[in-house]
This record gives structure tokens, C-alpha cells and sequence, in this order.
């Protein structure tokens, strides 16, 4: 779903939903997440709706 919204936004020319920054930003943590030994990351600790780019 990402990945076509990313397309339709450039064939459009409007802004993506999520910018380049946050998507580096979010990569980042997915990486430390694959390289962590098991059970060593801890539950987020909020819960409910998060903020989503406009």
C-alpha cells in the first residue's frame, strides 16, 4: 500500500503521504529491530492512534 501511494503521489506530482525523512527515520528502527537479539526490544508503551502525514 506504501509503495503505490509513493507512485501515485510522483505521477500526480503531489506530495507523498510520508516524507523521505520519516521513511529513512522508519527504515532505521526496522534495521535495529532485524539486528536486536530476541527479546531484547521492549513493547511500545503507548498505545492508541498515532499521528499520520497530511
Amino acid at each position: 500500500a506504501e509503495l503505490v501511494a509513493f507512485l501515485d503521489a510522483v505521477r500526480s506530482g503531489n506530495a507523498p503521504a510520508v516524507t523521505g525523512d520519516e521513511g529513512v527515520a522508519s527504515l532505521e528502527i526496522a534495521i535495529k529491530c532485524l539486528d536486536a537479539p530476541a527479546g531484547s526490544i521492549a513493547a511500545p508503551l503507548r498505545k492508541g492512534p498515532r499521528a499520520v502525514a497530511s
